[in-house]
């Protein structure tokens, strides 16, 4: 018998929101910031069932990129308005605020193992300016400039679990870019391109979500992008979900958050669970 993949429903955030940072797992997973109905600094923990509230940030905001696990997180940049440098990060139970990024920015994309090692890429860096394409390392004591991204762009979705297996995609365009700690690479384009894009996973094992409800997410396997199940939750363009950045792509993770009205922000929590097959086990009868 096959199960197919699908995603359920979960429990539901304390604070309802969107454009938060997402870190960790569908089993250990980590919220911070966000909009909804303003600016926060709210942070909260998953443990697979339910939220619970955790220590906040220092500074409210919004579209931070992220990074990490929910023992060792990065939070980078964010909205305030206007962008930020700001970063901060956690260390299971509380946020500590960091040297500031070398640009302002929201609306970006992070990969990396947490504050210990992450880096921050693409954004725009004002409401309305042009967006950007630079790429900061932090390699646990300071900020370095890297390679900027082939295509400038913002509300992009960002996967790796370390600085130099980092992936970049979406945005209006769909294109996916690999970086290998020194430069990016074009790579296969999504299969349709989304504004915002909420994302997650591995250089090689990542998964994409647009905005529009009941539009199929995307998995990327190293190479191409699929078409995968749909969320179930509606909200409108720009509301942007959040996914457990950690997560593998074709494995367990989960989006959260999400607004289903200009500046409402929404609490649901949705699961993902992979196919599955059982074989039927053979009964021996006795004539006897």
């Amino acid at each position: 018998t096959i199960t197919a993949a699908a995603y359920s429903s979960g429990g539901t955030m304390n604070t309802a929101r969107y454009a938060a940072g997402g870190m960790g797992t569908e089993l250990a997973g980590l919220a911070a910031g966000g909009y909804g109905p303003d600016r926060t600094t709210n942070s909260e923990e998953y443990n697979g069932t339910s939220w619970s509230e955790g220590n906040n940030l220092n500074n409210a905001g919004e579209g931070g990129g992220s990074a990490g696990t929910q023992t060792n997180a990065a939070y980078m940049g964010r909205g305030a308005p206007p962008a930020t440098n700001y970063f901060e990060g956690y260390n299971g139970t509380s946020w500590t605020s960091l040297t500031n990024l070398p640009h302002n920015l929201w609306y970006g994309g992070g990969a990396g193992v947490g504050y210990t090692s992450c880096l921050v890429f693409g954004g725009s860096t004002a409401p309305g300016s042009s967006q950007t394409g630079n790429t900061d390392y932090w390699n646990g004591s300071s900020w370095e400039e890297e390679n900027s991204m082939n295509t400038a762009r913002s509300s992009i979705g960002g996967a790796g679990a370390t600085y130099n297996a980092a992936l970049a995609f979406g945005s209006t365009d769909g294109k996916t870019e690999s970086f290998n700690g020194s430069s990016w690479t074009e790579v296969g384009d999504m299969l349709y391109g989304s504004t915002p894009t909420a994302g997650g996973g591995t250089q090689t094992d990542a998964v994409g979500g647009s905005p529009a409800a009941g539009v199929t997410t995307q998995v990327w396997n190293g190479t191409n992008w699929a078409t995968a199940p749909s969320l179930a939750t509606s909200f409108v363009p720009h509301g942007r979900r959040t996914a457990s950045c950690f997560s593998p792509g074709s494995g367990p993770h989960m989006f959260f958050g999400g607004t289903s009205s200009p500046g409402a922000g929404i609490a649901n929590t949705e699961e993902f669970t992979a196919e599955s097959s059982t074989t039927a086990t053979a009964k021996t009868i006795d004539f006897d």
